[in-house]
């Protein structure tokens, strides 16, 4: 039956390949080729930033092939449309700034900055509709992440930060330590029913989630990021939102029992961990306690350029820039331009900082307006895609409960650390929106493909 999926072997994994792609003349090689490539850039691009990059790179550029190639009728993807939007909205700005602004904006357009922000699109296509594959690709980025902490910080950055200092495991900074362990804590909270009722030892299963719930949970206290404590709470009030609403019509059945017996355990867990870590926190809170306050009672003047002060100072720059060119901003990744040009800041902090401490600042700054719009339309995209999914049952309730949380979170820290122009942010959104959107495509095009194969036949 041409609904049946099909499946490839590679090593100890078992791709599922569902409809639509099943269906595709996609080559068994390119398949296999652009899978090993899509977990090496899961597991390795932490830790080996080259190689991470390399197979990133692969999985993009031979996704679109197979796109244009194969999946026709994904030519009028809506994101796919983003995509192109974004990439003409920033060959305007590029090509209005070189006549208006010369000095400003030189060499040729780079289109990688926003084009990153798209690579969810081939990633979907490789996780091949398969909630299966999503959860692979998902545990593989897991263990790396894991693993870059011990790699790459050592057991002694896990020392420390239980003695109460802040660490961010050579993860280039706490703040993107901080966001991927606050992600993959979110993550173990949403899918708890997943772990501890799968197959399995029931024991073993209960163990290892309270391990990797644990482990998380103190990774996101150690790096001492208020963002992210801030996003985590938020989130988790949305996730447990999600679970009554998903499940309001079996709240009361017996199997409710696992719901209750879970939150117990998290609950008490993580009032563990908080009294364990609880004068970090407490001191971390603190420590700016009085720059908020000389904010509130004099405004702007004499703020000290501590880590709050920082930011304030950024973004009242930020808005000034942004005041002068609204609508198409000054160029791509204009935010460490903005802070060097600004005189008025202190010369460490021009050398040291090079953006602006906020995603939508840096946006506005470097593509305007229309730049912000279609990048925050693309996530709403992503969001309402995963929705029609959801509703088809075509995306499993806890992951969609997982996707509701994660949202939360990334809009919320966002607003003090400019993710979109790192690494790391080009990361989070090719791993959990690659596995979201990947639901979507096998619920849209199913039909599509399968009236084109009908045709054929007959």
């Amino acid at each position: 039956m041409v609904n049946n999926p099909q499946q490839i072997k590679l090593g100890p994994f078992v791709w599922q390949i569902e409809a639509p792609f099943a269906q595709s003349p996609i080559p068994l090689v390119l398949w296999k080729i652009c899978i090993i490539f899509l977990l090496t850039y899961a597991a390795f691009r932490i830790v080996y930033p080259d190689l991470g990059r390399f197979a990133d790179s692969v999985v993009a550029v031979l996704g679109f092939i197979a796109i244009f190639l194969y999946l026709k009728p994904m030519h009028k993807d809506i994101g796919l449309w983003l995509l192109l939007s974004a990439l003409l909205i920033h060959f305007f700005v590029w090509s209005i700034g070189t006549l208006q602004q010369p000095d400003l904006i030189k060499g040729d357009p780079d289109f990688r900055n926003l084009a990153r922000l798209y690579i969810f699109i081939p990633i979907a296509v490789w996780l091949a509709g398969s909630t299966r594959n999503t959860f692979y690709f998902w545990t593989t980025a897991s263990i790396g992440l894991v693993l870059a902490t011990f790699w790459l910080g050592g057991v002694d950055h896990w020392m420390r930060g239980l003695e109460g200092k802040r660490v961010d495991f050579e993860i280039h900074n706490a703040q993107h330590a901080g966001v991927l362990l606050g992600i993959l804590f979110l993550g173990i909270v949403a899918m708890s029913k997943r772990i501890i009722l799968g197959d399995g030892n029931r024991i073993w299963r209960v163990v290892f989630w309270a391990i990797a719930l644990i482990f998380s949970l103190v990774g996101v206290v150690v790096t001492q990021t208020r963002a992210v404590w801030l996003g985590v709470v938020v989130a988790l009030v949305g996730i447990a939102i999600a679970v009554l609403l998903f499940n309001k019509k079996r709240l009361w059945q017996k199997r409710s029992k696992h719901v209750l017996f879970i939150s117990i355990i998290f609950i008490t867990l993580a009032i563990c961990v908080g009294w364990v870590a609880k004068d970090a926190v407490q001191t971390r809170i603190a420590a700016e306690n009085q720059v908020v306050q000389k904010v509130i009672s004099d405004g702007m003047d004499d703020v000290p350029f501590t880590s709050i002060g920082v930011r304030l100072h950024s973004w009242v720059i930020a808005l000034d820039w942004i005041e002068k060119r609204p609508i198409l901003g000054w160029g791509g990744n204009k935010g460490g331009f903005v802070l060097a040009e600004t005189k008025e800041l202190p010369q460490w902090v021009r050398e040291r900082f090079g953006h602006l401490h906020n995603s939508y600042l840096e946006l506005l700054v470097s593509y305007g307006l229309i730049g912000l719009f279609v990048v925050l339309i693309s996530w709403s995209w992503v969001v309402y895609a995963s929705y029609r999914a959801w509703r088809a049952k075509v995306l499993p309730n806890d992951v969609a409960t997982f996707g509701v949380g994660f949202m939360v979170f990334w809009v919320i820290v966002n607003f003090f650390e400019s993710y979109v122009i790192y690494w790391s942010g080009n990361l989070v959104l090719g791993l959990i929106f690659g596995g979201f959107y990947t639901h979507y495509l096998k619920w849209k095009y199913k039909d599509v493909v399968l009236h084109k194969i009908k045709a054929t036949a007959s």
